[in-house]
């Protein structure tokens, strides 16, 4: 397990793995979530205390957001307008230096600004304002003097049904911001639209400023219980109150709006505190911990599950009789393996098949001939339609045992939306792997072959010790009875009844690599399910989840 020394080496390492955390394909809103605010504190860290204070306007469709940031700036920067939801996308103002130094973080880093979005250099021409797009992020380099330490944020409104459709891009970004500036109007003064982000606001210790934009009434007294209501709300000292203006225009030289510039600017040296930041991040980063964990105990008890039905596959397998996918003469010659030619059992299957067959020469020659080794291995062919069936019904139980594991195990199915490869897993059809069981197949024919040709009594006996043995008491018992008798009609009646020639071990051979075949295929169903497990769970030894452990148990000092 690495060892992560603070919440920021953390933060970073989250940063720079954010494409093996994407892939982890866990709740997609809590990693962007995570990485969004992993990106801030990286960037409010690295550029140190010196950095500009992020100054966003939060409010209704229609109160003068945007208004009021042109105002500030000087300039119709922003799109304004009476239609409902005008601005679309943020836009984001400040001093190009800033700018700069952000490019250089993140040529040498990674994304830090505002990673989730897009991101586009905005026209500063008045004429060429424009809605914008809620996926982007318009960039506006201003060199106010004014402005210096700030970067203004113009968000979408929080109230109408095309902002919520755009889930919320305003609330999305609040966490970015030191000083939120809530923007209100008569209607929509006490609009429950504005619980969300004042709770989050409280939540970050961000400075909060409240500013009424007054349509025509000539006084407003802040005293009035009403209004001292809303500032409770909004947990300020004072409501900034700004004047009517036409349609279309910017506050300029009015005493209000100055009063509230130079409160503004005020504003300008107020840094939202990390420790803050860090309490969205560790309740982040546990959510994110557990349901790694369980996702890896439910694809561990998979894996083990899988296993043990392997191993039971591999206990309980039932040989495939070589007698059903062999020619009989083939499995007489084999099973005979050492006889000598003139014995009586030769001479009893040579009747039988001649009776059976009719078939008199070609039987004598398989019996008896000395080319019967060229003769039986023309007929040495298995049936491998016949292997094929025998194999794939023994694959097939054990296969479909597995895929009901997969599919009814109580947890599984809770992954296959977000691990589209365990659902094809479960899914997948039994397939013999039909090249290397013909392989195996061809390897079988070749040693069956060379068996035949090498079929002799000698060979046989020095193939197997206890056929010398036996071999030597009979040949002594010869001595003591009929000439001839025990090495032409014994011996090969010991070697029909004690098959411990070279073909019963190259059967059985064949027979264990048919059931080698069954687990290894079937062990690739295993292997798939580690795969998925590697690919979406993180192991102990991987640094990102030593980062997650250290951001989910941060504690403020």
């Amino acid at each position: 397990m690495a060892v992560i020394h603070s919440i920021h080496q953390a933060l970073e390492i989250l940063l720079l793995s954010s494409g093996q955390l994407r892939s982890l394909l866990l709740d997609n809103s809590s990693i962007e979530a995570l990485l969004d605010l992993a990106a801030l504190a990286t960037l409010r860290n690295r550029l140190g205390k010196n950095r500009p204070v992020f100054m966003g306007f939060i409010g209704c469709s229609g109160t003068g957001k945007s208004t009021i940031c042109n105002s500030l700036l000087g300039m119709d920067l922003c799109y304004t307008g009476w239609q409902a939801h005008n601005t679309l996308g943020p836009v984001v103002v400040g001093p190009p230096d800033f700018f700069a130094r952000l490019h250089d973080l993140e040529r040498k880093m990674a994304p830090l600004f505002f990673p989730s979005y897009k991101r586009e250099l905005a026209p500063r021409s008045p004429a060429q304002a424009e809605k914008g797009r809620p996926d982007v992020i318009r960039i506006i380099p201003v060199d106010d003097p004014s402005m210096r330490n700030m970067v203004i944020f113009d968000l979408p409104d929080i109230n109408t049904t095309l902002a919520w459709d755009e889930n919320l891009v305003a609330l999305a970004l609040q966490p970015w911001l030191d000083v939120v500036v809530f923007v209100v109007d008569e209607e929509t003064l006490y609009h429950r639209g504005y619980e969300p982000p004042v709770q989050m606001a409280k939540q970050l210790n961000q400075r909060r400023i409240c500013v009424l934009n007054n349509r025509g009434r000539d006084r407003i007294d802040l005293n009035h219980p009403d209004l001292l209501a809303v500032r409770d709300f909004f947990g300020v000292e004072t409501i900034h109150v700004l004047p009517s203006i036409q349609r279309n225009a910017l506050f300029r030289r009015e005493p209000e709006f100055l009063r509230f510039k130079e409160w503004i600017q005020k504003s300008a040296n107020h840094h939202a505190p990390v420790h803050s930041l860090a309490g969205r991040v560790k309740i982040l980063a546990r959510s994110v911990l557990e349901e790694n964990d369980r996702r890896a105990q439910i694809l561990l008890d998979l894996e083990e599950r899988i296993t043990q039905e392997i191993q039971a596959a591999v206990a309980q397998y039932r040989p495939v009789p070589v007698n059903r996918i062999l020619s009989d003469e083939a499995c007489l010659v084999l099973d005979h393996l050492g006889l000598k030619r003139f014995t009586i059992s030769n001479l009893y299957n040579f009747l039988r098949r001649a009776a059976t067959t009719g078939a008199v020469q070609r039987n004598f020659q398989i019996a008896f001939g000395n080319n019967r080794h060229k003769i039986v291995s023309q007929l040495l062919h298995l049936d491998l339609d016949k292997l094929k069936q025998e194999t794939f019904a023994r694959l097939s139980d054990r296969w479909e045992n597995i895929s009901h594991i997969l599919r009814h195990h109580p947890d599984v199915r809770r992954l296959w939306d977000v691990i589209p490869d365990l659902k094809a897993q479960a899914a997948a059809p039994c397939r013999l792997p039909v090249d290397s069981l013909a392989e195996q197949t061809r390897r079988f024919e070749q040693q069956c072959r060379e068996l035949i040709e090498s079929d002799s009594l000698s060979s046989s006996i020095l193939n197997d010790p206890l056929m010398v043995f036996a071999v030597i008491l009979i040949l002594i018992a010869d001595v003591w009875t009929i000439p001839g008798f025990g090495s032409w009609v014994i011996v090969p009646s010991v070697f029909q009844y004690l098959p411990l020639g070279k073909f019963e071990k190259v059967k059985r051979e064949f027979q264990l690599s048919l059931r080698g075949l069954i687990r290894d295929t079937l062990a690739q169903r295993a292997a798939g399910v580690q795969a998925v497990r590697h690919q979406a769970v993180l192991r102990e030894t991987d640094p990102l989840l030593a980062a997650l452990r250290t951001c989910a148990e941060y504690h403020e000092n």
